[in-house]
């Protein structure tokens, strides 16, 4: 499956990484950089591999079309606001303090623009979104359909289950074991927020507006 193939992959980038960041002396800029390649470039080669293998056969899971409707700028803000207040309930309720409170961000003034904002703001959301809500959630979706399960059976454990693939992707960058805590419980809960915009509509961009207003948020709070 592609997408278990992409997760898979990314997973051990990352961990490589991590170990290689640790092990050797890496530039800031190159660390920040890489820290977003080894996931965004097996996610995003399964992307193009399966959108040209769904060309080929006319048909399938990957997009949704149309991929956004004016109304999906309602549910996106709508749904970025409120699942970034459930996540600084669970910041709250586990650690006594919301993200950004009492820390000092480290970043290299060259990376800045990567760092706050190419990357957690634009091309993340894009990117994750697209995988794991407009790839991942349908293809599961369909492979439980074809195991013989009801179209609301299949839903629900597509919904879960990218929602946690989502969740496992981001707790492994978590530095502490209460860090990965926080981190796993805040994702799952946007994950579940994203795909339920996605199987309410029918379409990603909701989703994608989420994730863009979600990061964002954080990212005002670490800096403001």
């Amino acid at each position: 499956m592609l997408a278990a193939t992409g997760i898979v992959v990314a997973v051990l980038a990352m961990l490589a990484w991590t170990w290689l960041v640790r092990t050797v002396i890496v530039p800031a800029w190159l660390q920040a950089l890489g820290a977003y390649l080894v996931v965004w470039v097996p996610l995003g080669v399964v992307l193009i591999v399966a959108a040209r293998a769904l060309r080929r056969r006319d048909g399938g899971p990957l997009f949704a079309r149309p991929l956004f409707q004016p109304i999906d700028l309602l549910w996106g803000v709508g749904a970025g606001f409120m699942m970034r207040g459930v996540s600084a309930v669970i910041e709250l309720a586990i650690l006594g303090r919301m993200s950004g409170t009492g820390l000092q961000l480290e970043i290299d003034p060259t990376m800045a623009w990567f760092t706050l904002l190419l990357a957690p703001v634009l091309l993340g959301p894009v990117i994750e979104e697209l995988f794991f809500r407009g790839f991942t959630l349908p293809a599961l979706r369909d492979a439980t359909d074809a195991s013989g399960a009801s179209r609301t059976t299949s839903t629900v454990i597509a919904v879960l289950a990218s929602s946690a693939l989502f969740a496992l992707l981001h707790t492994l960058e978590s530095p502490s074991p209460t860090l990965a805590l926080v981190t796993g419980l805040s994702t799952f809960a946007f994950g579940l927020a994203a795909a339920l915009i996605v199987v309410f509509t029918g379409r990603i961009g909701g989703a994608i507006i989420a994730h863009i207003v979600y990061n964002a948020m954080l990212i005002l709070l670490l800096v403001l």
